[in-house]
């Protein structure tokens, strides 16, 4: 896959800047993730970036939470 769309799959490896607009799309963002979640930590850094440019962003990380592919 060409190093360009990688962010659409992997939003963590977004460069600085790419969320640029995104809150003249969308006026409310709301990212969820489980506290035992392996990547917890990419999901909360990728919020604090969606929120620099959405004002009204929310995160929620649920308690004893996990990811689970179905």
């Amino acid at each position: 896959m060409p190093p360009a769309l990688r962010c659409y799959i992997g939003p963590r490896l977004a460069p600085r800047g790419w969320w640029t607009g995104l809150g003249r799309v969308f006026p409310r963002v709301l990212v969820t993730a489980g506290e035992h979640e392996v990547p917890t930590g990419h999901i909360q850094a990728c919020a604090a970036a969606i929120s620099e440019e959405v004002r009204d962003t929310t995160v929620f990380v649920l308690p004893e939470g996990v990811h689970e592919n179905s």
